[in-house]
Parts: structure tokens; sequence; C-alpha cells
């Protein structure tokens, strides 16, 4: 349960979003300099990624009160 309440934070969510896009970022950043992919490192994909998880938690934690009082 321990773990369960500490990704319901805000701050851990964001955290956990935000390192998990610049991680594959870097990734796409070494696989183009190795020639292994045309991809690239784009700032603009760490911030839209980021501003989705913030999306994604704000409606989250907006539609599970609503679930709560639907349960049997």
């Amino acid at each position: 349960m321990c773990c369960l309440k500490k990704s319901r934070s805000f701050k851990y969510s964001i955290l956990l979003v935000l390192f998990s896009t610049v991680a594959i970022e870097i990734i796409q950043l070494v696989m183009n300099y190795f020639y292994l992919g045309n991809r690239i490192f784009d700032i603009g994909d760490v911030i839209l990624n980021t501003t989705g998880g913030l999306l994604g938690f704000a409606l989250l934690s907006a539609i599970t009160p609503i679930l709560r009082k639907t349960e049997i």
C-alpha cells in the first residue's frame, strides 16, 4: 500500500514522467550518434510528454472520487 500512496503524489508522478522521457531522449541521442537510427533529441518532446503526464494526473485525480462513489 505504501507504493500506491507514493505513486499518487503529484511530485512523484511528474518526476517519473520527466525522467522516463529524458531517458528515452538520451537513448535516441546515443542511437543517432552511433548511426543506429534516424532519431533526434528534441526538447519539445520532453516538454509535451511532461505536460501530458500532468494532464493525465489531473484527469485521474478528478475521476477517482467519482469512481469510488459508484463502487458497490
